[in-house]
């Protein structure tokens, strides 16, 4: 399980600083959704999960749930307005970006009831 979790953080860290966040200074589209799932979602996989530490934990829950509505909120704005027939969202890397998240989230939630 730390195995999936330290490579879950990785594609995390990965995907919200080149995807979301380079990608909104590349391409000149900011949007409050990139820039939010871009920002929480690197600091959800630059955090991670730590035994015994409450705060922390609850601060990466957080931003795992703050990175997942910016997805909602960037997927939106996109096919709101810059949707062009034959594209699409990438969702095949943001699918498991979504999916690490939520692994992510689980982790430090199961670590809170677990230590209590």
């Amino acid at each position: 399980m730390d195995a999936l979790l330290l490579i879950s953080r990785g594609y995390v860290v990965v995907m919200a600083a080149v995807g979301f966040l380079f990608g909104q200074i590349f391409f000149a589209t900011f949007t409050f959704g990139g820039t939010l799932a871009g920002v929480f979602g690197v600091i959800a996989g630059l955090l991670g999960c730590i035994k015994g530490n409450a705060l922390r934990n609850r601060l990466v829950i957080f931003a795992c749930t703050a990175a997942t509505v910016g997805v909602g909120l960037d997927a939106y704005h996109y096919y709101k307005y810059l949707d062009i027939p034959g594209n699409y969202y990438a969702w095949v890397l943001i699918g498991p970006f979504v999916a690490c998240l939520a692994l992510i989230a689980m982790a430090c939630a199961w670590l809170q009831v677990k230590n209590g």
